[in-house]
C-alpha cells in the first residue's frame, strides 16, 4: 500500500481535545489527517481510516453511520469496546482494533493499591488522621492471601503477575487462557463456583459480552466468603449492581472497590456512595502517566502497519467482543 493513497479521520469532540503534541505525531504517517468533531463531520467521510478518540461517540456513530461508510479500518482509543459493537458495525467489513495492552500495568497497579489499602485499612486511617485521633488499628496482610482473577487476558494476566509478586496465591476464570505465569491455577467457566469459593479477594477484568452480562449476581455472591474483597476494574455491567449492593448491605460479602458501573457517573441517589465497605473511583484505573500519548503512539505503529499492507498483532473479534491474535 502507498500512504498517499489512503487518509485518516480523527473523531472527537470539542470536550475531549487530542493531547499537545499528538498532531506533530500524525506527520509521520505521511497521508492526509484530518480532526473532526460531530459538529464539523461531514456527511460522508472520504477517509478510509477512523481513530476515535473520543471514546463516549459511540452513540453519535450509531445514529449517523452512513457517514463511516467508506472506513475500511477503525481504531478505539480505549480497551473495552462493547458499546461500539452495535448491529451496523459488527455487520459491516471494517476491521477494528483497540488500545490493548497500554493501560495493563496501570490497572494492576491501581488493583495492587486497592489489595493493599483495603488489608491496611487505609480508609480508617485516613478518617483518624482527618479527626486527629490517634488509635491503634489491626491490619491485616495479603502475603498468602487468595486472590481469584475473573478474565486472564492481557490485563487480568499482568494483575495476576504483580499480585504473585506480592506474595498472594493466584488463581484465575477464563473459558480460554489455561494457563499464566504466576497463577497457581485456571479455571473453565463452569468452575466459577470452585473458583468463587476459594477467593479471599474476586477481581473482576472480564470484557462485557453477552456471556459475561451479570454474570457476577445473586447466586455468586452467595457462594463468597462473607469476608470476600470484590474489585472491578473490569466493565460495570459484568456485576449486577443492584445484586452487589444487596450483598454489601446483607454482610454477604465484606467489601468492594469499584472503579467502574452500570451507569457512569454513578448516580447521586446510589447507595454505594454512603457504604463505608465501598471504594469508588470514576473510572481511572488505566489512567496513569502519559497514557493519552502513549494510546496516540499505539495509533500511529498501527497505522504504519496498515499503510505498509501488514497485519495487525490483534484485532478485536466483533462477535466475541474482545481483541485476538490473527
Amino acid at each position: 500500500m502507498s500512504g498517499e493513497r489512503h487518509s485518516i479521520a480523527v473523531l472527537t469532540s470539542r470536550s475531549v481535545p487530542l493531547p499537545q503534541g499528538a498532531t506533530e505525531l500524525f506527520y509521520e504517517l505521511g497521508c492526509p489527517v484530518s480532526v473532526y468533531v460531530p459538529e464539523t463531520l461531514p456527511n460522508v467521510l472520504g477517509e478510509d481510516m477512523l481513530f476515535v478518540w473520543d471514546t463516549d461517540l459511540h452513540e453519535y456513530m450509531r445514529r449517523h453511520w452512513s457517514t463511516f461508510s467508506r472506513v475500511a479500518w477503525m481504531h478505539a482509543a480505549v480497551t473495552g469496546v462493547d458499546s461500539f459493537l452495535f448491529p451496523e458495525l459488527v455487520d459491516s467489513d471494517i476491521t477494528l482494533t483497540n488500545a490493548a495492552g497500554i493501560y495493563n500495568v496501570s490497572i494492576a497497579e491501581f488493583v495492587a493499591y486497592s489489595v493493599l489499602a483495603h488489608a491496611k485499612r487505609s480508609g480508617m486511617l485516613w478518617s483518624q488522621q482527618h479527626e486527629k485521633t490517634w488509635k491503634h488499628i489491626h491490619s491485616e496482610s495479603v502475603n498468602g492471601s487468595q486472590a481469584v482473577i475473573y478474565g486472564t487476558g492481557s490485563i487480568g494476566r499482568t494483575v495476576g503477575a504483580m499480585l504473585h509478586g506480592l506474595g498472594l496465591r493466584v488463581r484465575g476464570i477464563d473459558p480460554y487462557v489455561t494457563s499464566a505465569d504466576g497463577f497457581e491455577r485456571i479455571y473453565s467457566s463452569d468452575k466459577m463456583r470452585e473458583a468463587v469459593e476459594w477467593a479471599d479477594c474476586f477481581i473482576i477484568c472480564a470484557p462485557l459480552t453477552e456471556a459475561t452480562r451479570h454474570s457476577i449476581n445473586r447466586e455468586v455472591f452467595s457462594w463468597m466468603k462473607p469476608t470476600c474483597h470484590v474489585i472491578n476494574v473490569g466493565r460495570g455491567a459484568v456485576i449486577d449492581e443492584k445484586d452487589l449492593i444487596d450483598a454489601l448491605q446483607s454482610h454477604r460479602i465484606g467489601s468492594a472497590s469499584l472503579d467502574v458501573f452500570e451507569q457512569e457517573p454513578l448516580p447521586a441517589d446510589s447507595p454505594l456512595w454512603d457504604m463505608n465497605n465501598v471504594s469508588i473511583s470514576p473510572h481511572i484505573s488505566g489512567d496513569a502517566g502519559d497514557f493519552e500519548m502513549a494510546l496516540i503512539r499505539q495509533f500511529i505503529d498501527l497505522a504504519k502497519t496498515w499503510l505498509s499492507g501488514g497485519d495487525f498483532p490483534l484485532v478485536v473479534d466483533k462477535e466475541k467482543g474482545y481483541a485476538v491474535r490473527r
